[in-house]
């Protein structure tokens, strides 16, 4: 299984879904890997410091990248991506490439519109692997429940009749993890909670 996580624009948190993600499917058991195609390399610099034999790779070549997805997606339970922030090549890569693609997004207007852009990206997609092709999920990302504008982007999302996936929310559990550990070895189990119910949503359909 092929899972892809993807925007294209950053700060909306792909690179943390992705290493939770990554963390989540070796914590039960799976075989899995993590292709960054970022040139941050927020994501493998991150799995590095949790465990230097990690499997994952680092590659922001499109080449290379589609490659090692092939390849590993042979081998393994699940291939995590993190797609390259704000760049069409790879976001395409992924698209292509994954079984389900994961788009997560803020609660802003400059969000709402790069989420847009991802979604025609993901049409043109559809039409081109026709019944293979992936399955999309939006995720509000980083949002703060009780906001006005976090319900106006929920009823937008609404409107586009694009199924969303269960939000993650802001919390300060992430950012004290960011770099170098997961959400479940802070011990919140709200966080925790919201990653299993994500990684359950995408796997176990």
């Amino acid at each position: 299984m092929i899972i892809a996580f993807i925007s294209l624009k950053g700060g909306v948190g792909k690179s943390t879904l992705a290493v939770h993600a990554y963390g989540y499917a070796k914590r039960e058991g799976m075989n899995a890997w993590l292709v960054d195609m970022d040139v941050q390399a927020s994501a493998s610099q991150w799995l590095d410091a949790i465990d230097s034999e990690a499997n994952c790779y680092h590659l922001p070549d499109v080449n290379d990248a589609e490659k090692a997805i092939k390849a590993r997606s042979s081998d393994s339970d699940v291939v995590i991506i993190d797609g390259g922030g704000g760049l069409i090549e790879p976001t395409k890569v992924g698209l292509m490439l994954a079984d389900v693609v994961v788009i997560p997004t803020k609660a802003s207007r400059l969000d709402y519109a790069a989420t847009l852009e991802v979604l025609r990206l993901a049409n043109q997609a559809r039409v081109a692997r026709g019944k293979n092709a992936a399955r999309v999920l939006v995720v509000p990302s980083m949002i703060q429940a009780g906001q006005l504008v976090t319900s106006q982007l929920l009823d937008e999302l609404q409107e586009l009749s694009v199924p969303i996936g269960p939000a993650i929310h802001q919390r300060a559990s992430f950012a004290k993890v960011a770099g170098d550990n997961y959400v479940w070895n802070q011990k919140d189990s709200n966080a925790t909670a919201e990653i299993e119910m994500l990684m359950q949503s995408l796997i176990e359909e």
